[in-house]
């Protein structure tokens, strides 16, 4: 595409038609490149090499009916990646702390007789 990335595309689709489903067909396996199309409003995320002509027609089923699909073999590092960004230190002290604003905010309780 002269001139604008599938990422640049794909947000500005969005922009236009929000409820268009999106499947970049790329041949980047680079993961950053999987998350910007995601973050961009893509909804699907096939690889070139490595994708039949029956798993592109899939993919519109699926994307068309509202779901999403990302190449297998991109797809197999995702539940790691989550794993490993909730296990961060610190993430899970982040509800406690949300919780103890809030209630800096509310102010003291008063007690009831």
């Amino acid at each position: 595409m002269p001139g604008r990335s599938g990422v640049e595309v794909c947000a500005a689709i969005k922009e236009i038609s929000p409820t268009t489903g999106i499947i970049m067909l790329t041949a980047s396996d680079d993961e950053s490149d999987l998350y910007e199309s995601i973050r961009s409003g893509a909804s699907g995320y096939l690889l070139k090499d490595g994708s039949t002509y029956e798993q592109v027609a899939e993919a519109v089923r699926l994307v068309s009916s509202g779901q999403s699909l990302i190449s297998p073999s991109m797809a197999t590092e995702l539940p790691r990646r989550v794993r490993a960004h909730v296990q961060e230190p610190g993430a899970d002290d982040q509800p406690d702390s949300a919780r103890a604003r809030g209630a800096a905010a509310r102010g003291p309780r008063s007690e009831q007789p």
